[in-house]
């Protein structure tokens, strides 16, 4: 250095030098998956739609949830229960309505979390009551205005149907009508929705034609919030739905009726059927001031249902022998008058925290059916001829039930983020039936005192307990400890028979939930309960609807005693966008209420409820999820386990069985969709069942799907969409099982700037559309398919109401991540 010194310097001379830089590219990748303490929140901004996409077409591209044919959503391997729009309940409790009837571009978040009863939301303390729930945070725009949509389509009917008097039929020409209007702001919710279609659609729900039957419906429903302030809010609801079906079906079974006795029943069966349903509901709440509120919610829904239904069947033993035979003519109506109501009050003792929550719940259910049975059923005797038995009967069954529920818990905040409550809980059901069987065999009625009956219980439960919950910035816990005593009264009236038990369970309970950092986190729930036995369980009559399997009540029935356990861990990089997800439930039920089996050579079953044994299920599962950027694709790996076993008598002897599934499922995706969007996946379901008792009907059979989606977008506004799915049957089950290949397809024009667009569809171009499904349980395997809809033309059109909403390329153009 320098100092203390004069220097001069002479000038510096600067040559230019021009550099030229490489190419410098921005490429803003939307951060997909944000994991929070309590919820996993998707950006919808990360996932491109189509225009025109509804939000459950958004929720099929989130990693971790998995929406089903029917519209049914579940996310990490649990059910979604309740869906809600920026915070609010949306149509009541039906998840379909406001997934499959708003816009995806409205969406800018899809939060994920189990949400608390009221009562644990007043307390601040876990009560093991929590219900999956999706919320929908829509973009500031869609709260600005009003949206909407108007939808009318038609086509020719379907060759080769056949023609049911009074019942939707697959020749009648084909329509769908349909409009929704959405008005919503910060503080109000307006929605409004109707529906006529004869193409498969139920209620609300999403545009089809590969359901199961044949089905007409007309729907409408309204939707009304206020938020008033001072976290004072009401929300209502109205629905009524009118539909018309007819099923017709065929099975093939597999059952198991003993030690190295098995047969084999095919059934053939037609039904219509028309409903009514009216749905009212209401939630509210009111704040006397910040720590004293009043918190309702109620519903009351009407029903009715008219049915008839046909069917035959024949059971036959291994080498083919016949055993028995039924042609059943069956018809019922019946009416349902149905409501609940639940109070909460919550009031703030101290400044402290010191609080009181009262809580009083009731319900009520009035059911009456009258049912016309004519039956003739025909079966071996002894010997090697045949006998048969002619019944034409009427049922009349007219019940109630009523459950009254009252709680109140004192809530003690202990300092250093620890809360304890002390609570106790009285709970009645009241139920009584009766059921009037009257024998027509003669032209005209004459009562059936052996198989009419009156009854009546009462199950009354006084409980109490206490919860300590503990709080840090990591970890949030809370153990519970409940004793609830229980006490059953019930009376046969005209027997003037009574029966009484009483009993006494311990219920602890645990939450555990640990933030490990770096978008890693872990959950534990553990919880027991008891479940008593039904009234319909705990009668000792006969009910003989079906006289090839008639049900006998047990009236000793004791409640089963179950615990719960199940582990979730989650995990996601916002870097790589690796996310991970993965759960384990595992429960036992003691004195499980198993069925009792007593089966003749002739194949006629009597089944009576007890208890016998333990049962034990177990399900696991997780999905995995990463963009290969190299290919351009984006990847997710989902495995799911399912093993349940149980036992049975038959014939007094013990059957033990097991049913274990495994799951597996490969989605492959383009991530870059400026001028296409293609899906392929494969799913395997692998299944084995075994039995204790009679080996040789033990199975493992594997069943196989293979789909493929996508759209191409073609010059201008043009878009052409297709739609395959190739169901793969085990051969080995059944002998001989067709697959099915359903392929639908459609191209379709934007009009009047994307605001319109008319739409030609082919759906099951292939004529192979049938409902098929396989079920396997203690009893039996059964292969059931039900005869649909087949292949038709639609040409649709349909206008957006409003405007489209900002943030999404047209046409799902766009980085997929």
């Amino acid at each position: 250095a320098v100092t203390g010194a004069n220097l001069e310097i002479a000038a510096v001379s600067l040559e230019a030098r021009v550099v030229e830089l490489d190419e410098l590219v921005v490429n803003a990748d939307h951060v997909p998956i944000i994991n929070k303490p309590d919820t996993l929140e998707y950006n919808a901004l990360a996932f491109k739609t189509r225009i025109n996409a509804t939000a459950e077409e958004l929720l099929k591209l989130l990693p971790g949830i998995q929406v089903g044919s029917d519209g049914t959503i579940t996310a990490q391997g649990k059910t979604v229960q309740k869906v809600l729009v920026d915070g609010k309940e949306f149509f009541g409790r039906d998840p379909k309505i406001a997934t499959q009837n708003l816009p995806a571009d409205a969406i800018d978040k899809v939060q994920v979390f189990d949400k608390r009863s009221d009562m644990a939301e007043f307390t601040g303390i876990e009560d093991g009551n929590e219900e999956t729930t999706i919320n929908l945070e829509l973009k500031a725009d869609a709260r600005v205005g009003y949206f909407g949509r108007l939808l009318g389509g038609g086509g020719p009917g379907v060759d080769g149907s056949e023609t049911v008097a009074g019942a939707p039929s697959g020749e009648d020409p084909r329509y769908t009508a349909a409009a929704s209007i959405n008005r919503f702001s910060s503080t109000v919710q307006l929605a409004g929705l109707a529906n006529l279609n004869n193409i498969g659609q139920r209620g609300f729900g999403k545009e089809g034609g590969q359901s199961e039957g044949f089905h007409e419906s007309i729907s409408f429903a309204l939707n009304a919030s206020q938020d008033f302030g001072n976290n004072s809010w009401l929300r209502s609801s109205f629905s009524r739905n009118d539909n018309d079906d007819r099923i017709d079906r065929v099975s093939n079974e597999q059952q198991l009726q003993g030690a190295l006795i098995s047969n084999e029943r095919d059934v053939t069966s037609g039904e219509t059927s028309s409903a009514t349903t009216n749905r009212f509901n209401l939630d509210g709440q009111y704040s006397l001031s910040d720590w004293h509120q009043l918190r309702f919610r109620g519903s009351l829904a009407d029903n009715s249902n008219h049915s008839a239904r046909l069917s035959d069947q024949e059971t036959r033993d291994v080498s083919g022998a016949f055993k028995n035979s039924a042609r059943t003519n069956l018809g019922t109506g019946s009416d349902n008058l149905s409501g609940n109501a639940n109070l909460t009050w919550r009031k703030r003792l101290n400044t402290a925290g010191r609080s009181l929550v009262a809580e009083a719940t009731a319900s009520l259910s009035s059911p009456d059916r009258l049912t016309e049975i004519r039956s003739l059923t025909s079966f071996v005797v002894p010997g090697g001829g045949r006998d048969s038995l002619d019944t034409w009967q009427t049922n009349q069954q007219d019940g109630r039930t009523l459950s009254l529920t009252q709680r109140l818990s004192l809530v003690e905040p202990l300092g250093s983020g620890s809360v304890l409550e002390l609570f106790g809980q009285h709970r009645s059901i009241d139920e009584d039936q009766d059921i009037a069987v009257d024998d027509l065999g003669s032209g005209t009625p004459v009562p059936n005192d052996l198989l009419s009956s009156a009854f009546e219980r009462t199950y009354s439960y006084l409980s109490g307990g206490t919860r300590l919950s503990r709080n840090s910035a990591s970890t949030r816990m809370t153990l519970g400890l409940e004793v609830q005593h229980s006490q059953l009264d019930g009376t046969i009236i005209d027997r003037d028979e009574t029966i009484s038990n009483s009993y006494t369970n311990w219920l602890p309970s645990a939450n555990m939930r640990l933030d490990l950092g770096d978008g890693k986190n872990l959950t534990f729930r553990y919880s027991t309960n008891s479940n008593e036995p039904s009234l319909t369980q705990l009668q000792p009559f006969s009910n003989v609807t079906n006289p090839l399997n008639v049900y006998i009540g047990n009236p000793d029935l004791q409640p089963e005693y179950r615990h719960n356990g199940r582990v979730d861990y989650r995990f996601f990089d916002q870097f790589s966008f690796l996310s991970l997800s993965s759960y384990l439930n595992v429960s036992t039920t003691r004195d499980e209420i198993v069925s009792s089996r007593t089966i003749d050579d002739a194949g006629k079953q009597e089944v009576m409820p007890i208890n016998y044994g333990n049962g034990w299920n177990t399900s696991a599962g997780g999905s995995i999820g990463s963009p290969i950027r190299s290919l351009g694709i984006q990847a997710d790996l989902n495995y799911s386990f399912d093993r349940s076993t149980g036992s049975e008598l038959v014939n007094s002897v013990a059957n033990d069985s097991r049913v274990v599934t495994h799951g597996v499922g490969l989605k492959l995706q383009n991530r870059f969709k400026q001028n296409y969007d293609l899906t392929a996946g494969v799913k395997l379901a692998f299944n084995n069942v075994s039995y204790s008792l009679n080996d040789e009907l033990n199975k493992d059979y594997l069943n196989t799907t293979l789909y493929a989606l996508g759209s191409w977008y073609l010059s201008g506004d043009w878009t052409l969409d297709s739609d395959v799915t190739y169901q793969i049957y085990d051969q080995q089950l059944f002998g001989q099982v067709d697959n099915v290949t359903l392929w639908q397809a459609s191209i379709s024009r934007l009009l009047f700037n994307g605001l319109g667009e008319i739409e030609l569809a082919g759906i099951d171009l292939l004529n192979q559309n049938q409902g098929v499904s396989i079920i396997s349980n203690a009893t039996l395997i059964r292969e059931q398919r039900t005869a649909s809809l087949g292949r038709h033309l639609m040409v649709r059109f349909s206008y957006r109401l409003g405007r489209s909403f900002s943030g999404r390329g047209q046409g799902g153009r766009g980085d997929f991540r």
